[in-house]
């Protein structure tokens, strides 16, 4: 570890979270001779009039029809948020639920799809499975999803809308272990929906905005870093998208952008931090794949932060308001407006989060920067303590300063008016819901 510090001075191509996520010399030295390009400026610098257009009319008024589909094909509906759009969209239509499930060793299709459902709703849809609930069994990585021509045609004879969920989620890895489910399931849901004339939800995450800007690019445009806002009809803004899973939902995003310009009937939904439900606090399943939850876990663990931290606001978007707002985009659709951003505006603070701690006998230390920075390197240099940093490090910057502060302001105005003028309305966090997730994170703890 401490010869890998020492690399992370001499280069400005690794970070302090490489070194835990590329531990040995041979995976830095990978690393560092990386080719994959963490701009994306060169794949698009020339985008064509109609990708332009549909992203120009994605914020302008249009009229909003109301749309009720018969049937759909559901992909990830084993998923946080596929549970919770199949889960709406049984609640308020009549119609069938088609979902494409891979078989996994020791567990087949329907039983997974069977065990899921109990999860999250008890054991209130087991009687619709087989009747309103399908589980297909088919791999949406290969042409055609796996499935036989008579199968596939039976299929898309019976949906009228595709909602495409389905996604590698994590944040680290080799680029090509998502390019599969993340981009290239795309090219075939695109294929599926063209050739039988489907209409297209693709579930995108407002993480393709990325963090910090390239430089390079800003050099040659006339906008300057401070004036940076990605909303609703944006896609390159010069963004460094150097987070795997946010580079690899770009490219899936440009993949339907291209479709919807050559006359697919696609939307785009980018989604914001998908957390507990907020009726009851139902979390996903494996609490642990939630990287804000991560984040917390580990701030109480250390219980020291930084108290430039305090005024940081921190999205939360309960997953049955996230998944009501799919459903009512895909209900009221209108031409023009072809990509949304769904995520709940009415953030809260760190401060309000560490106030909340302390109602429930959890203290967390706010300290100055240089004694939270010595908190760090004192943690990263006992072997024994230094994997309490596992899911923060990421987050710092090589001055050991905490990187939240986004150089790319994100905007959703325009899809809150629009969800307002569909009966659709954000909640505002309360101490209640915060307490509960506390105390469903307490038990991993």
């Amino acid at each position: 570890m401490n010869l890998n510090i020492e690399l992370l001075k001499i280069t400005d191509k690794i970070t302090y979270s490489d070194i835990f996520h590329f531990p040995t010399i041979v995976e830095l030295e990978e690393k560092i001779n990386s080719t994959v390009d963490k701009t994306v400026y060169s794949k698009i610098e020339n985008l064509s009039d109609s990708y332009l257009d549909i992203l120009k009319d994605s914020t302008q008024k249009d009229k909003i029809k109301k749309y009720h589909p018969k049937n759909i094909l559901l992909t990830g509906a084993t998923g946080f948020l596929g549970m919770h759009i199949l889960n709406e969209f049984i609640q308020n239509e009549r119609g069938k639920i088609y979902c494409i499930i891979r078989n996994e060793p020791g567990i087949t299709a329907r039983t997974k799809l069977y065990q899921k459902l109990n999860y999250y709703f008890g054991d209130k849809y087991n009687d619709l499975i087989d009747n309103r609930i399908f589980a297909v069994t088919g791999d949406i990585t290969k042409p055609g999803f796996g499935l036989n021509q008579e199968d596939l045609l039976k299929m898309s004879n019976s949906i009228n809308i595709v909602v495409h969920s389905a996604a590698n989620v994590s944040h680290f890895g080799n680029y090509r272990d998502f390019y599969d489910t993340n981009v290239k399931s795309v090219k075939y849901i695109i294929n599926f929906c063209n050739s039988f004339h489907k209409k297209l939800y693709h579930i995108s995450t407002i993480s393709v905005s990325g963090e910090k800007l390239d430089t390079s690019y800003l050099a040659h445009t006339p906008i300057q870093q401070h004036d940076i806002v990605f909303n609703e009809s944006s896609l390159y803004v010069g963004q460094i998208l150097d987070n795997v899973y946010a580079h690899s939902k770009f490219d899936a995003e440009h993949y339907v952008l291209d479709a919807i310009s050559k006359g697919l009937d696609g939307y785009i939904l980018r989604m914001g931090h998908l957390m507990p439900r907020y009726k009851d606090g139902i979390f996903q399943e494996n609490l642990l794949d939630n990287h804000i939850a991560n984040q917390i876990i580990s701030l109480i663990k250390i219980g020291n932060a930084p108290n430039y931290l305090l005024k940081q606001p921190l999205e939360i978007t309960p997953i049955d308001f996230a998944a009501s707002a799919v459903y009512k985009l895909i209900t009221h659709p209108s031409n023009s407006n072809r990509v949304f951003h769904i995520y709940n505006h009415n953030t809260i603070s760190v401060e309000k989060y560490i106030k909340i701690f302390k109602k429930m006998n959890i203290n967390i230390n706010v300290l100055p920067e240089q004694d939270f920075q010595n908190v760090i390197k004192s943690i990263l240099k006992d072997d024994d303590s230094k994997n309490l940093l596992n899911n923060l490090i990421n987050d710092f910057d090589k001055d050991l300063h905490f990187h939240y502060n986004s150089d790319i302001m994100i905007s959703s105005n325009f899809t809150i008016n629009y969800l307002r003028k569909i009966n659709f309305k954000w909640p505002k966090i309360s101490d209640k819901y915060l307490i509960r997730f506390i105390n469903l994170l307490k038990k991993v703890i």
